[in-house]
């Protein structure tokens, strides 16, 4: 098993402005992490898991070589990133093109709740889709990062049993308390559900904050 999980957040710009994100990322963001500044984080770590954070990754003007990079170090075990799913279709053949005959695992987890679901209705037909499309490539899946709110009563789970999808969530629960949510009490402290003890996250501009997710949270918000 890999000792370390690298959560880097590669840039706070997204499509989308949610009201619960905990990186206050949205469309007017314009923060990059440089490509050399990830080669210098990644060549600091050996055996190692990592997930691509933003806002949108998939957004990066430089997400082809960031992947690439990732991809081609022996030392990274796991590749995930962490998406919104707007963009679904384009982005997925994009990543299988970009992977060639790389075999390191690579999940694309895509974060699933009621405000993506609402904003756009073709949401987990998408998912659905792209699972179905992509069964058959070793090495690669796609995980839901589901995510629930006291603001929307909707019952997630039934709506992923419609396109049978649940058993591809692999955790549910609500919102944690922090970035644009942190003064919601109705909501619990941050909840980490991994199996690897020793992780660091970082900002981006390359800025790590060890295991102090609201710290980096805080710091996002400071960043344009």
């Amino acid at each position: 098993m890999p000792s370390t999980r690298l959560y880097i957040n590669i840039t706070n710009h997204c499509n989308v402005a949610c009201p619960f994100c905990c990186m206050y990322s949205s469309p007017a963001k314009r923060t990059f992490m440089p490509l050399q500044k990830f080669t210098e984080i990644l060549s600091a770590h050996q055996d190692y898991e990592l997930q691509l954070e933003g806002g949108e990754p998939m957004l990066h003007p430089q997400i082809k070589p960031f992947l690439e990079q990732a991809w081609a170090d022996p030392q990274c075990k796991k590749l995930i990133v962490l998406t919104n799913g707007l963009n679904l279709r384009n982005n997925l053949q994009d990543i299988v093109a970009w992977r060639g005959l790389s075999t390191t695992p690579t999940v694309l987890k895509i974060s699933v709740n009621s405000f993506l679901m609402k904003q756009h209705p073709r949401f987990l037909f998408e998912i659905a889709l792209a699972i179905q499309n992509i069964q058959f490539i070793p090495n690669f899946s796609i995980q839901l990062n589901v995510r629930k709110s006291y603001e929307d009563p909707l019952d997630i789970e039934q709506e992923l049993k419609k396109y049978n999808l649940l058993s591809f969530a692999n955790n549910i629960f609500y919102f944690n308390r922090y970035g644009r949510l942190q003064e919601d009490k109705r909501y619990g402290d941050i909840v980490i559900n991994q199996n690897i003890d020793t992780w660091k996250v970082y900002a981006s501009d390359g800025t790590c904050f060890n295991t102090n997710l609201v710290a980096r949270s805080e710091y996002e918000n400071e960043l344009h």
